[in-house]
């Protein structure tokens, strides 16, 4: 009895295969491979209370973290 979640995977890539919109970005290179611009449009810019650039801390959280 095959999986479920694995039929259904299938069965999803083949209607995207069968509707030409799966591998589009081979054939149209104005279209991207991903999906980097939607996720950027949907993650908030991070911005900083003070205003100022991001600090980088490499994980220290203060000075003494930082001496070690």
């Amino acid at each position: 009895m095959p999986d479920p979640d694995n039929q259904r995977l299938l069965n999803e890539l083949g209607r995207h295969h069968d509707r030409g919109s799966l591998l589009r970005f081979l054939h149209q290179p104005e279209v991207p491979p991903d999906n980097n611009a939607a996720e950027r449009a949907l993650r908030p810019a991070r911005v900083p209370a003070c205003g100022c650039a991001r600090q980088v801390s490499h994980c220290s959280q203060n000075d003494r973290g930082a001496e070690t």
